[in-house]
């Protein structure tokens, strides 16, 4: 029985899936079934979930290219934050040269239109690196002041939060030589001070840094910007910000992907123990990630880039982690490009969602606003909430390894849940949403694996 929600995959998909239904993965190689485990839900201590779901777009600068093609398949993603940055923006020069598409008024009346039909609260990144290039190598705030000024004053549009400038720890090597955290803290002051005499109600993210926050060498040297920031710029920026792209091209094996997600909690504990002793109370996210920076097709062709199963399997992983470390929001690079980082292809007709696409839905469709305790068997990640209707239990299942394998569900410190010993076995490399009715119905099983990704499927509903 297939889903009739969004879910659904097409018709014409159903006959590859038979064909397929023996086989997995692009070799054809069968999937072996694996060790029995048991998948355990504890509810006696549950948490609100404050992550908000969020996107990014290649680019606003040249906005319409792709973007009302699109359309109808961003909605369904549920973001609530739709972020206009990245470099393209920052540099204002999609066309190849500085300044030649300025994100100008029609940009954002574009841009904020298209959130608002997104459902999603946007945001707005003022350039830089443009900025100097502009005023001759002297940056000037006024030319924030203005953004602000047309945005929230001239047209009323209210948009809350803004950032300044993208991956700043990286000018010095492209676009700004010599460029440093000095610099960067004196003009993310300036910038902030003079966009928020324009509105005192704007909120500034930042610092977006690429990098330089990674917690491998001392507080306070040339490869840590993220404390000297935290500490000099206290009363400029409102949410701190930075972003996330583990490997190259060609470090994208399914063995390293799939025990990422380990290294980027890590990460974000790190960062957040940091957070919680030089800025205490200061929301936290992460507004850029996919598994590699290098969506770059001919590089793109590693068991595990960001266009496979594998690549929306960690894309799951991170969302759904997020929501459990309790970041404010988590982001994603992004909706649609040339690129293989772009979780909708535009170039065919009608658009495709890829599996990033998938399997951010899955997690943003199903999940609810109430974090509940998993402990995962080995090889997997398990993450669970209470439905968004408070009417069920909602379970998220990443089988990331090789085999096909069965798992029975125990639960505990709850009510209104199935009698533990529910079992059933879960597709090697798949992601999984179960859910558990309350008063013991049987629950639904929606499934996204290898085989609907190697026939361009969506996620099935298999019982």
């Amino acid at each position: 029985m297939h889903s009739s929600s969004p879910l659904a995959p097409p018709l014409a998909a159903l006959a590859t899936l038979l064909v397929l239904a023996c086989t997995s993965g692009k070799s054809g190689a069968l999937r072996s079934d694996g060790p029995a485990g048991v998948i355990a839900i504890d509810g006696s201590t549950p948490k609100p979930v404050t992550t908000r779901y969020a996107q990014n777009y290649w680019c606003w600068n040249g906005y319409g290219n792709n973007m009302p093609k699109i359309q109808p398949l961003v909605a369904p993603l549920g973001l609530q934050l739709l972020r206009a940055g990245g470099y393209n923006n920052d540099a204002e020069k999609s066309s190849g040269t500085f300044g030649s598409d300025p994100f100008d008024a029609a940009q954002i009346d574009a841009f904020v239109a298209y959130s608002a039909a997104a459902g999603a609260q946007p945001i707005i990144q003022v350039p830089l690196i443009d900025n100097y290039k502009k005023h001759g190598g002297t940056p000037d705030p006024a030319d924030a002041a203005a953004l602000v000024r047309y945005t929230n004053v001239t047209k009323g549009y209210k948009v809350k939060y803004w950032e300044i400038g993208n991956e700043p720890d990286l000018y010095a090597g492209t676009d700004l030589p010599g460029y440093s955290i000095d610099q960067f803290i004196a003009d993310f002051n300036a910038f902030a001070a003079a966009m928020k005499a324009v509105d005192p109600s704007i909120q500034i993210i930042g610092p977006d840094l690429a990098w330089k926050y990674y917690p491998r060498k001392p507080q306070g040297s040339d490869d840590e910007w993220f404390t000297p920031f935290i500490q000099r710029c206290r009363g400029s920026y409102d949410i701190l910000a930075v972003h996330r792209y583990p490997f190259n091209a060609t470090e994208c094996t399914i063995d390293a992907v799939m025990a990422d997600n380990k290294t980027y909690v890590d990460l974000l504990r790190a960062v957040q123990d940091l957070i919680a002793r030089e800025a205490p109370g200061v929301p936290f996210a992460i507004t850029e990630a996919n598994v590699s920076w290098d969506g770059d097709p001919t590089h793109s062709v590693y068991p595990a880039s960001p266009q496979t199963i594998f690549g929306g399997i960690w894309v799951a992983d991170a969302l759904a982690a997020a929501r459990r470390e309790g970041l404010w929001a988590q982001a994603f690079w992004s909706l649609s490009e040339g690129w293989t980082l772009g979780f909708i292809d535009a170039s065919t007709t009608p658009p495709t969602p890829k599996p990033a696409y998938h399997a951010f839905q899955l997690v943003s469709s199903f999940m609810g606003p109430t974090e509940l305790a998993a402990t995962p068997p080995a090889g997997f990640s398990v993450y669970a909430s209470r439905g968004k209707a408070d009417d069920s239990t909602v379970v998220l299942v990443l089988n990331k390894s090789a085999t096909n394998d069965t798992q029975t569900f125990t639960f505990s410190g709850m009510t209104g849940t199935p009698a533990s010993g529910f079992t059933t076995k879960f597709p090697a490399y798949s992601i999984s949403v179960v859910v558990f009715p309350d008063g013991g119905g049987s629950p639904a099983i929606h499934q996204y694996s290898e085989l609907e990704a190697n026939a361009g499927s969506a996620p099935i509903r298999v019982r």
